[in-house]
């Protein structure tokens, strides 16, 4: 009788040899590159200056490596698929590339990054209440909400409508507010004085197109980036501070390591255009108002940063569909209150967050693009961009409790730590209502740069971020006297969008 053993080994060699392509499949790439400086890419040194000490990154995995002194590295035993290679060095600006891995195959590639960039260098810790911007290109051209009615599309836009500007003092703003006063203290030009301090912030760092400014709002002067190698609109933190999620045009999430230099550490695919992102009180999930052919609010857990599950919002009473612009969460994380927009009507929509079920809907006003909620969960002021409103919502019985008229297209709500005071961007009419909660009423306007939008504030409540989306500034307002207490220079070629305050 054949031994047993013999019996098992030619069973296996018989296995591979019907299945050879399997066995192929299995086996693990090799990437082998070289960071250069210049000269032609496909020729590993012709003409090129290697650069050594390196960090490599391959995102999906991330493992790291650094260039020896050809400015060559090396990642082994690579499973077949898809992955983005990321090249930073202090001093330069940093390098992606995307690869795929074939089976058993190795890749070589050459990357080129470029000196004098601005990526940040590790300075220590950055403190709690800096403000992070997210500043995007402004080629080819600035994205707009202005298709609402038939699509989702990108953003909210730069510019104000003959249409806005109508239904707007119709419904009883300021005509007048909607100019900009080039010479007010604190904008491009201001000078400092009394209540204005710090003057004109003179940007110090010429930036690429796409990055993050980090802005402290008591040391101006320390205003420093993050370059990205796409558009970046709506950004959040985790709970401790320490990773920043991006969102960007090329419908994914950027996760970026705070503490060790601002490199990216992960990549979440978004499969829409993501319009806001909230992270949960309790920091295991974050919650993402998408825009896409079937939209919703897409949950990620930031454990493994990966996507959770897809919750879909419901049609507006009209029949027209929802797409969600922004999103608010109770204190508990129980309640998701999420701004339904269409271009003449506008809903919001509350979701029980552990029964995943819908728990109610109220009807605001036109095209709502801001939500905030109060500390208690009993009241949500919503910012209709085509009504010129602030809608406050009773947070439990769902009825709207009163419209306050504002400015011109409202964009975005913030609400100071002690429930007393709103801020609202005033998209068209480049200013910031104030609104007292005690009256219901507007009780201060301040104004700021062309188009506001963004706005975030930090925990003290002494200062309000906005970012002028329509000439490349962010404005910073004390949040006790009201008034911009400096803005900075333009930033060429970008403009920004959100803003979130680093915990």
């Amino acid at each position: 009788m054949m031994n047993k053993r013999l019996i098992i080994f030619m069973l296996v060699i018989l296995a591979f040899s019907l299945c050879p392509g399997q066995a192929a499949a299995k086996q693990p790439g090799i990437i082998i590159g070289n960071v250069i400086t210049s000269g032609n890419p496909n020729a590993a040194f012709a003409g090129a200056t290697p650069v050594d000490n390196a960090t490599v990154i391959l995102v999906e995995t991330g493992e790291r490596q650094v260039t020896d002194v050809n400015g060559v590295f090396t990642f082994a035993n690579i499973k077949p698929g898809s992955y983005n290679i990321i090249i930073q060095k202090v001093g330069y600006g940093p390098a992606q590339k995307a690869i795929s891995i074939e089976p058993g195959v190795t890749q070589r590639i050459t990357l080129t990054i470029v000196p004098g960039s601005s990526l940040m260098q590790d300075t220590g810790p950055i403190p709690s209440g800096t403000g992070f911007i997210a500043f995007g290109s402004t080629a080819p051209t600035p994205p707009s909400m202005s298709g609402m009615g038939g699509g989702a599309a990108p953003q909210i836009g730069q510019e104000m409508t003959k249409m806005g500007f109508l239904q707007a003092v119709g419904a009883g703003a300021d005509p007048f507010s909607t100019g900009y006063n080039a010479n007010m203290p604190g904008m491009p030009g201001g000078m400092p004085d009394a209540s204005n301090p710090y003057g004109t912030q003179q940007n110090t760092i010429t930036a690429n197109p796409n990055n993050v400014m980090m802005l402290n709002p008591y040391e101006p002067g320390s205003t420093n980036y993050i370059t990205l190698q796409q558009k970046p609109y709506w950004l959040t933190f985790n709970l401790s501070g320490t990773k920043l999620y991006v969102s960007t045009d090329q419908g994914r999430i950027e996760v970026y390591d705070i503490l060790h230099n601002n490199i990216l550490v992960g990549v979440i695919p978004a499969n829409g255009v993501v319009t806001d992102m909230k992270l949960s009180p309790d920091g295991q999930r974050i919650f993402i108002a998408l825009q896409s052919g079937q939209p919703g609010i897409m949950i990620v857990n930031t454990t493994n940063n990966s996507m959770e599950q897809m919750i879909p919002t419901p049609t507006l009473s009209t029949g027209e569909a929802g797409y969600p612009t922004s999103i608010a969460l109770s204190k508990g994380g129980n309640r998701l209150y999420v701004t339904l927009a269409a271009a003449n009507s506008g809903e919001v929509a509350v979701i029980d967050v552990p029964n995943q079920r819908l728990w109610g809907v109220v009807q605001v006003g036109m095209r709502p693009t801001g939500i905030a909620l109060s500390n208690d969960g009993s009241r949500a002021y919503v910012a209709d961009y085509n009504s010129g409103d602030v809608a406050v919502v009773d947070g439990y019985g769902l009825k709207v409790l009163k419209r306050i008229r504002v400015g011109i297209q409202p964009a975005r709500v913030v609400i100071r730590p002690d429930d007393k005071k709103i801020f609202v961007t005033n998209n068209g009419s480049n200013n910031v209502s104030v609104i007292d909660s005690d009256r219901m009423e507007v009780s201060g306007t301040v104004p700021v740069g062309r188009s506001p939008l963004g706005i975030a504030m930090t925990p003290d409540g002494r200062s309000v971020f906005v970012t002028n989306n329509g000439e490349g500034t962010v404005s910073v307002i004390d949040g006790e006297r009201f008034i911009v207490r400096y803005t900075t220079r333009p930033l060429p070629n970008s403009v920004p969008f959100g803003v979130v305050v680093k915990p």
